[in-house]
């Protein structure tokens, strides 16, 4: 064996073997990795050939990328201990190839890997995941219509980690298998290698990576990534009662408070700035009027009644204008024609602690009060209207 031979086996290769008979060495990969309870199988495509979902074919055979986050993917033998970071790290990856997201372009790129469909034909699969631990580095199982019903993303280490799934809802069904890499920060990269299919419940010699839920996502939010108008349809009400949608996003953005008017119309805080105040002069909140014009059950217009608002939190409409609630601050925004435009600031006509009149060039008062005497300056408001009235 030429020296170039043994270095070729010995990416990720514990002993390299030259058998009897044969013209090429055989190697023995590392062996971290492998099922302690048998090898299970591969999955197969359409054709009944296995399908490259553990990338020995030396390539991406079988996937389909999006983005460039798998550009060069993928990756034979152990990590390059002369590539940054990586003096010290292991892989742990079976046979020769496998998805290493920072192997060649590190962390900034971003895309998608996705595997054709294949039936489940066992209730057990297995997989090693590695790389970052944001939701944005993660690995999807998809079910037959598209809808993730597993995820799992790494623990910010290299080293690829057994993952056991339980597919026994899947089985007869076909799933896909999708890398998922939308982030360029530290640690934005996944790490995967060989989806198998077991009888039982497979076994490693590695501890398994530790799912934060035992229990899918598809089953803690059966509804999750429905239409507005799936959503209304799988609501279970009393008889006699029903759900329609009347305004839905894009429409309606982060609503925090909602009121009527005595036209019927809805107005609604947009929280845009939620959960933490802007700076001064850079309020992001709003506030939007609805309203259904053909009386149909959809709010089919919409305009903007302020902007600029910051941390809204709370508002009621009356006694000619918009009182709004924005920690540790209570404004009132006059409207006395009733045109859905503020007035220019007057002098309220009653007034209370920290209670100020507001347009938008002035919606940052500086009441004396805290947010703790918020309750209290609404009584005292309260009490102040009744008593002008």
């Amino acid at each position: 064996m030429t020296t170039s031979t043994w270095r070729s086996c010995f990416g990720g290769v514990v002993a390299c073997l030259l058998g009897i008979g044969l013209v090429a060495p055989v190697c023995a990969v590392d062996t971290t990795n492998e099922p302690t309870s048998g090898a299970g199988v591969v999955p197969v495509g359409e054709d009944g050939k296995p399908l490259n979902l553990n990338f020995e074919s030396g390539d991406l055979k079988d996937w389909t990328a999006t983005g460039k986050a798998f550009n060069q993917q993928p990756i034979k033998g152990p990590i390059d201990p002369k590539r940054i970071y990586g003096e010290g790290k292991n892989s742990r990856h079976t046979g020769e190839f496998w998805i290493g997201g920072f192997e060649k372009l590190f962390d900034e790129p971003q895309g998608t890997l996705t595997s054709k469909a294949f039936q489940v034909t066992q209730p057990w699969g297995s997989m090693l995941v590695g790389g970052g631990a944001a939701k944005e580095t993660r690995v999807e199982l998809l079910d037959e219509t598209g809808k993730v019903f597993f995820t799992v993303s790494g623990q910010n280490l290299e080293d690829l980690s057994p993952v056991v799934v339980d597919l026994s809802k899947q089985v007869g069904k076909a799933i896909s298998i999708r890398i998922v890499d939308t982030h360029s920060g530290g640690w934005g990269h996944v790490n995967f290698d060989d989806f198998r299919l077991h009888e039982k419940r497979p076994t490693f010699k590695a501890a398994e990576l530790q799912l934060k839920s035992s229990v899918s996502l598809a089953e803690i939010y059966p509804h999750a990534g429905l239409t507005a108008a799936e959503a209304a349809a799988a609501m279970k009400v009393p008889p006699g009662f029903k759900v329609q949608v009347a305004a839905s996003e894009p429409e309606v953005t982060q609503p925090i408070a909602m009121c009527w008017d005595d036209r019927g119309r809805l107005w609604i805080a947009e929280a845009l700035s939620y959960p933490q105040r802007n700076p001064e002069g850079q309020g992001a909140d709003r506030i939007v009027i609805f309203e259904d014009t053909d009386e149909n059950g959809t709010l089919d217009k919409k305009k903007v009644f302020i902007e600029g608002l910051n941390l809204v939190s709370g508002l009621a409409v009356g006694f000619d204008g918009v009182w709004v609630g924005a920690p540790p601050y209570l404004m009132f925004i006059p409207d006395r024609n009733g045109d859905d435009v503020p007035d220019q600031p007057t002098e309220p006509e009653a007034s209370a602690p920290g209670v100020s009149a507001a347009q938008p060039s002035t919606l940052n008062p500086q009441p004396s009060f805290k947010t703790h005497e918020i309750e209290k300056t609404f009584s005292e408001t309260h009490a102040v209207v009744l008593a002008d009235i």
